[in-house]
């Protein structure tokens, strides 16, 4: 594998790439470059070969990997997280075509300490234009498409509740399959909205709210909506790595991993 991200640190502004060491972030590399200081994520490197890489968009702050000299990490495991506190990564070239093209998104995310009650998707396209996948008023976990007046609720969000979730649509069905931590559900949404929504983005989308959480994981399928059994090969691949309780073979292609 090649970069995971491109850190900056506070103290000088210098920017210096970080890898893998056996398949998990270089820790000691970065801990080595953020001693002491802060460092900030400024690109987050796309893992499937596809060059959707997330950098910082105009007017946004960039989220966090060590703050003051301590690694940024998220629970049950302790494994590195970036915080996107008040942050946002985007790729302003990153088109969704609605929910008119079947497509799935999935995650690993660890909630904020005090969710927020307003519209903050962990992955969104277009602002709240395009669908947002994530955090809804409640607080509540979901996905939204604010423009066309579509929003459904899987769950109440608690405090530091770590998450994998999986968001997949089929075409023009209005369909939508949400599972939170190995459980899933089906919503309608009562419509299929099309059109072309651009940036992408993750931690928010666009607006005043961002989640405000940490990620872990993120992978997006163009034109492609996982099965049953993808996603649960998938999910038990992350609770295993990640150490999240689920309560019950993806390829690369057309996937950005991150």
């Amino acid at each position: 594998a090649g970069s995971a991200i491109a850190v900056t640190r506070s103290i000088d502004s210098t920017t210096a790439d970080i890898g893998f060491v056996n398949n998990v972030l270089d820790t000691a590399t970065l801990m080595s470059f953020c001693a002491s200081t802060t460092c900030t994520v400024s690109t987050w490197y796309d893992q499937s070969g596809n060059g959707k890489n997330v950098t910082q968009l105009s007017g946004d702050s960039l989220p966090t990997i060590v703050v003051g000299g301590t690694l940024q990490t998220a629970t049950p495991a302790g494994l590195p997280a970036i915080n996107f506190a008040g942050a946002e990564l985007g790729n302003a070239t990153f088109t969704n075509s609605g929910l008119n093209v079947s497509g799935s998104v999935n995650a690993v995310t660890q909630s904020p300490s005090s969710p927020i009650n307003d519209f903050a998707g962990v992955v969104c396209w277009n602002g709240d234009g395009g669908p947002c996948f994530g955090n809804i008023p409640g607080p509540a976990w979901g996905y939204y498409i604010s423009y066309h007046g579509i929003q459904d609720t899987y769950q109440t969000l608690s405090a530091n509740q770590p998450l994998i979730t999986s968001w997949a649509w089929s075409v023009n069905s209005e369909e939508m399959t949400i599972s939170v931590n190995g459980a899933a559900r089906g919503f309608s949404s009562g419509t299929a909205p099309g059109g072309s929504y651009t940036p992408m983005r993750i931690g928010g989308d666009g607006g005043a709210a961002q989640f405000g959480g940490y990620l872990q994981e993120i992978v997006l399928f163009a034109g492609y909506e996982m099965t049953s059994r993808d996603r649960n090969s998938l999910e038990r691949s992350q609770s295993q790595f990640y150490s999240i309780a689920l309560s019950g073979n993806l390829t690369t292609n057309q996937a950005s991993l991150y």
